[in-house]
C-alpha cells in the first residue's frame, strides 16, 4: 500500500501525514517479530508454571495423605492438620455440593 501512496500521492487524503504514516510503519515492522519472541518466551513461561503447579499438587497430595495414615495411628499433630486439609482433598466420594470453600469463613 505505501507503494501506491508514493507513486500517486494526490491520490492521499491530505489529512494523512505520508511522513508520520512511513514511520508508523518502520515501527510497526520492527515491533512484530519482538512480539513474536516475546509471545514464545509468554508460552515458555506459562508452561513451566503450569509443570510447577503439577509438581506442586503432586507432592501437597503425597503429604496429605501420608498425614492422613499418620493420624489413623495417632501421631502427634497428624489428626488436626489431616483435618484442616480434608477439605481441600474431597476425594472421588465427596458431593462437590456440600464442600466448604478453602476460603470460606463457614465453620
Amino acid at each position: 500500500m505505501l507503494d501506491y501512496m508514493q507513486q500517486d500521492p494526490n491520490l492521499v487524503p491530505p489529512y494523512i501525514d505520508m511522513e508520520e504514516h512511513t514511520k508508523d510503519i518502520v515501527a510497526h515492522r520492527a515491533l512484530n517479530p519482538r512480539i513474536a519472541r516475546l509471545a514464545g518466551i509468554l508460552q515458555s513461561l506459562e508452561d513451566t508454571n503450569r509443570l510447577l503447579g503439577s509438581d506442586l499438587y503432586s507432592n501437597s497430595l503425597a503429604y496429605y495423605r501420608n498425614l492422613r495414615e499418620a493420624a489413623k495411628v495417632n501421631s502427634v499433630g497428624a489428626s488436626t492438620k489431616y483435618s484442616d486439609l480434608k477439605q481441600q482433598f474431597p476425594g472421588p466420594g465427596s458431593n462437590a455440593k456440600n464442600r466448604k470453600a478453602p476460603d470460606s469463613d463457614e465453620n
